[in-house]
């Protein structure tokens, strides 16, 4: 009977952390199975009182590259003469002509055509594209030239944790992480993919308290509270039935700061 007590009392515990983290408490309800919520805008932000329609999603996902590999590989070769043509002129270095044109527009594709000065989507998309083909070396190797030359672009950083942690490489996301973090201690979306590298080992309790700093640094980032909804969640079921396989909960990845 005590066993049972204290159950419920820790699942009423942890509802109820949920529901004041959700900050639907002073918002209208929402239906449910809304998903509009989460969708809040390109800053993520939070507000049920606006109508679906008027939301539109943030940049949360860069666009896939649906082209095939030979393709591919030669739009890779444009983006390292590319980076190239940035470290020479960063150095003050003399760059040939023919190293310094934009990236040329991607063939014909389902995926929306780049954007004039959009060589940094064309980077992220191109090292999406070839962790999915399994050449994580080069998507990582891109991406670490990238932030090389720009170092204050955190959206390298954000979409390689999600590269490393799909390829099984844990602590090595949790150390990039963690090391952007000491430079970038306000960054919420910097919390919310260090979160889901801890909750992906089995750690609910240090990405409930990761998710817990991120919601301090911007309490009305919605895919945070999202997120720590879910670990709520899992945890509430999780010390509900101890004997069976823990839950492991659905977090979202971020993968690109939005832009200002």
């Amino acid at each position: 009977m005590t066993r049972c007590l204290t159950r419920r009392a820790g699942l009423a515990l942890l509802l109820g952390c949920a529901a004041l983290a959700s900050g639907c408490s002073s918002q209208p309800s929402v239906s449910a199975g809304s998903e509009y919520c989460l969708s809040a805008g390109q800053n993520q932000a939070f507000d049920c009182a606006r109508p679906a329609a008027e939301h539109q999603p943030g940049p949360l996902r860069i666009r896939d590259l649906p082209i095939d590999d030979e393709t591919l590989y030669a739009r890779v070769d444009e983006i390292k003469r590319w980076l190239a043509a940035e470290r020479a002129r960063l150095n003050g270095e003399p760059v040939a002509t023919t190293e310094t044109a934009l990236i040329p527009p991607a063939p014909a594709a389902p995926a929306p055509l780049p954007q004039p000065g959009s060589d940094a989507q064309e980077t992220f998309a191109a090292a999406l594209a070839l962790a999915e083909r399994a050449d994580v070396d080069t998507a990582l190797t891109l991406l670490d030239e990238y932030r090389q030359l720009n170092p204050e672009d955190l959206s390298a950083s954000l979409l390689e944790s999600r590269i490393l942690l799909q390829d099984g490489r844990i602590d090595a996301a949790e150390r990039l992480l963690r090391a952007e973090l000491e430079h970038h201690p306000l960054v919420p979306e910097l919390y919310n993919n260090l979160a889901v590298v801890q909750a992906r080992s089995g750690r609910l309790g240090a990405a409930i308290d990761t998710l817990q700093q991120a919601f301090a640094t911007d309490p009305s980032f919605a895919r945070i509270q999202h997120n720590l909804k879910q670990l709520y969640s899992a945890s509430a079921r999780n010390a509900l039935t101890p004997d069976l396989p823990p839950v492991e909960p659905r977090l979202d990845m971020i993968e690109q700061i939005p832009s200002p």
